[in-house]
């Protein structure tokens, strides 16, 4: 695709979206936030800038519609898009005033940094004639996406987010012209509800998000791949589970859904209702499930509100609950087996049979996809009673989340930590072939430098032999020249 090539600024943000690995196939999340996008445009729209377009996830797709041009600060990231784009700054975008019907800023504006944070949004209203169309992070936990930089060790928030957006404060964010028309609630629910937890996994296990990619705003380093041991990641598992439960049971309210999406309109009326979607409404905890009927996922989502069936390969059905279930009867239908999967262990365990045809689940912690339990041999006509467990405190979810699970056989457990204790060794060595590495990297750098060092010495020794080289012809030209003279 030919785009317009602007000089950029040489900003961190714009360091950071000039990374070809941020730009890969377009995650659920975006797809979901996408949609939800289309559904807002209105029918009297016919041309759309999609500022900061990214890799196109949106304006690929919009583009079948409607007559769309992209434009973003990373060359790289238009690499990816079909549509017409141009390589631009929000600050100053190419265009004259009232361009398009309708200008959409999809997870933009966040990143801007407050020294430009204005203009930018003045100039999205500009190019504006009827419409604009962002979406932002809805009461997002910051903190819960900081990193800590491998150089200057200063804290930052991985994806350069720089603010949190709530109802209130999308009001007027688009000029006196522009008014609220709509507003949405999209994209998956955020992992924590406030900053406790995530504090907890940096304070005491050192771990922060997981985003190799991040560029350091203080001193622009690349924050890098980072070793986390095996006790670290099951800490973080532990906290994950202890956060869904506390919400499943009631201690913690649902985090919001992550996505808030406004729809502007040039002269409107102001409408500060959110609409909201089916997914937004909590269902009880169904006592009867008949399997077939159970929406079915491509992909698992968070904290859901209803139980749902994920797609699967093989036989085995793979169902999601919203909370742990103690019993499990079967009213029609045969069933084999049930396993229910511990996602602190990363493993399944075997549900005890009960006379009756009925299973006894084992007691486990669960994250924010659900309570995952795998169905064997079951029939196309499976339907099943559940009954839930309760717990009445956190301490109870606390230690059901942080205790030792004992899955097997001392002989099973016995080749467990055999197996353990080769993988760490085998990481053991991973590293120190890591360190040797780096030390080659680092000799081989030095090498380079003293190779271009005695380069630029050999070529300044050449020229001064050249100079000299001259300076001897000319002396021979004029004693030359002298002798012909003589008489």
């Amino acid at each position: 695709m030919d785009y317009l090539r602007i000089i950029m600024p040489d900003r961190v943000d714009v360091q950071y979206f000039s990374q070809a690995k941020l730009w890969g196939q377009p995650v659920h999340e975006q797809v979901m936030v996408a949609r939800d996008l289309v559904r807002l445009i209105p029918d009297d729209v016919r041309t759309i800038l999609d500022a900061g377009c990214g890799n196109g996830a949106v304006t690929n797709d919009i583009a079948e519609s409607w007559s769309v041009v992209g434009c973003d600060i990373s060359e790289t990231a238009l690499k990816n898009v079909a549509a017409p784009a141009v390589v631009a700054d929000l600050c100053k975008l190419p265009f004259p005033d009232d361009s398009f019907d309708l200008v959409l800023a999809s997870d933009v504006i966040e990143h801007l940094p407050d020294e430009i944070y204005e203009q930018a949004l003045r100039e999205i209203s500009r190019v504006a004639a009827k419409y604009v169309l962002i979406a932002v992070p809805y009461r997002e936990v910051l903190e819960a996406a900081y990193v800590s930089c491998p150089s200057c060790d200063q804290r930052y928030h991985a994806h350069l987010h720089q603010r949190v957006y709530e109802e209130a404060s999308l009001h007027g964010l688009m000029g006196n012209q522009f008014q609220i028309d709509k507003m949405l609630l999209s994209g998956e629910h955020w992992k924590y509800s406030s900053t406790s937890l995530p504090d907890a996994c940096y304070s005491v296990a050192g771990l922060d998000y997981p985003f190799e990619n991040a560029i350091c705003p203080y001193c622009g380093t690349r924050r890098g791949a980072k070793t986390v041991g095996k006790g670290a990641e099951s800490f973080r598992r532990k906290i994950e589970a202890y956060q869904a439960m506390s919400v499943a049971y009631g201690f913690e309210p649902v985090p919001p859904r992550s996505e808030i999406i406004a729809l502007y309109k040039k002269g409107g009326s102001f409408s500060q209702s959110i609409a909201l979607g089916p997914e937004d409404f909590i269902e009880d905890e169904p006592e009867i499930i008949e399997i077939d009927s159970a929406p079915k996922l491509k992909d698992p989502v968070s904290y859901p509100a209803v139980v749902y069936e994920l797609e699967s390969q093989g036989s085995e059905r793979l169902l999601f609950l919203r909370k742990s279930p103690e019993k499990l009867k079967v009213l029609r239908g045969q069933l084999s087996g049930v396993d229910s999967y511990c996602p602190v262990n990363e493993v399944y365990r075997r549900s005890e049979a009960l006379e009756g045809g009925g299973f006894a689940i084992a007691e486990i912690p669960f994250n924010m996809r659900g309570f995952l339990v795998r169905f064997v041999g079951a029939s196309d006509d499976l339907v099943v009673g559940l009954q839930y467990r309760k717990y009445t405190s956190r301490d109870e979810i606390l230690h059901l989340c942080f205790q030792c699970f004992p899955y097997g056989s001392a002989q099973d457990n016995a080749r467990i930590q055999q197996l353990n204790a080769i993988a760490e060794k085998l990481e053991s060595t991973r590293s120190e072939l890591e360190e040797k590495l780096r030390i080659r990297d680092m000799h081989y750098e030095e090498l380079q430098e003293r190779f271009e060092e005695v380069n630029a010495l050999a070529n300044g020794l050449e020229s001064e032999r050249v100079r000299l080289n001259g300076l001897l012809v000319e002396m021979e030209n004029c004693r030359t020249k002298g002798e012909e003279e003589q008489p």
